[in-house]
């Protein structure tokens, strides 16, 4: 009887630990009531945001992670991290990914603002206060009248959509919503 033995070599395979990177939690208990949220970044671990609750952590592309975290009704905590940089808006409307492009609402400023991810230059896309917006349900947080509808068409544009109970407020479409704002 003869027995012939092969072994399978998987070349190369070589983990580089500079390639590695993630985001992860780790929560004090079942709960989530109070989490920190790790940036691993080859052989580097950096606590990025720390005590937050209910971390909900999504990649969107190769090297950009989303993450949501409550801070209390109707508080929430929209975080944009890669392997160096991060970003942080808590009325967020959309995001496309493909383009870098955050659409944010400043409800106390009344205004809509496009910017590119990783950036703090704002193109305001939309002024609240003009009276064609009064139809709006929500004066104290502007960003849940649109957020549950609006969308990036696959062209890049902003279908902007404000709706109580499904119920379509307005719509407006804007062409390249942060195409001249800058990186």
């Amino acid at each position: 009887m003869r027995v012939t033995i092969y072994f399978l070599f998987f070349l190369p395979f070589k983990i580089y630990a500079s390639d590695n990177f993630n985001i992860i939690s780790q929560c004090n208990n079942e709960y989530e009531t109070s989490c920190d949220v790790l940036r691993l970044n080859g052989v580097k671990k950096n606590i990025i945001l720390a005590g937050v609750r209910s971390p909900i952590i999504k990649k969107i592309s190769d090297d950009v992670f989303y993450v949501l975290s409550s801070c209390g009704s109707p508080c929430v905590g929209h975080y944009f991290f890669d392997r160096n940089k991060e970003d942080y808006t808590n009325e967020l409307i959309v995001f496309d990914i493909n383009s870098g492009c955050i659409i944010e609402s400043d409800s106390a400023g009344k205004k809509i603002y496009a910017k590119r991810m990783f950036s703090n230059n704002r193109r305001t896309l939309i002024n609240l206060s003009k009276i064609e917006f009064d139809i709006l349900s929500s004066k104290m947080n502007y960003y849940s009248d649109f957020n549950e509808m609006s969308y990036f068409d696959k062209a890049g544009n902003l279908n902007l959509i404000a709706n109580d109970y499904e119920k379509i407020l307005l719509k407006k479409k804007i062409i390249n919503p942060c195409g001249s704002v800058k990186k």
